[in-house]
């Protein structure tokens, strides 16, 4: 939005919108010719399972991830789940560099844990540049894979 791009927001429930805090932006999204969509219907119950059940649809657009901290059985290791099984690029913060105080805390277990399998690339504000690259080959072939 803040570039005047383009944004698709992937939701639970495209009327009630979760976190709250987040009906501002959603407005701007709709208001900067985005889209918000969700596989539901209108008005359902949000329920915890029905966030993981979105992230294979978030992760289905998208050609990567960033999972900013996850524990080894948060949420977001849902969509990192997703995009490994969407062959999509995981990239993590480079938790040694980023000024964690301390790389044992749980909220960055599961980064720890994708990024030791290589499953997930570690980054940090100086690698951008590459990331770029790599999010672009990856683009290119997942367009040459799918037409």
């Amino acid at each position: 939005l803040k570039n005047q791009h383009k944004t698709i927001a992937v939701l639970v429930d495209s009327l009630n919108i979760q976190p709250k805090s987040n009906t501002q932006l959603a407005e701007n999204i709709l208001e900067n010719d985005g889209l918000l969509m969700a596989e539901n219907y209108p008005g359902i119950s949000v329920l915890p399972q029905l966030f993981v059940k979105r992230d294979r649809i978030q992760t289905g657009l998208s050609t990567a991830v960033f999972a900013i901290e996850t524990s080894k059985n948060g949420g977001t290791r849902h969509a990192i789940e997703r995009a490994i099984t969407n062959d999509r690029l995981i990239f993590v913060p480079d938790y040694d560099k980023s000024g964690y105080s301390d790389t044992s805390i749980k909220q960055i277990e599961g980064l720890k844990h994708y990024s030791s399998i290589g499953a997930a690339e570690k980054y940090t504000k100086h690698s951008y540049e590459k990331l770029a690259s790599n999010i672009n080959d990856k683009y290119s072939e997942l367009i040459n894979r799918h037409g």
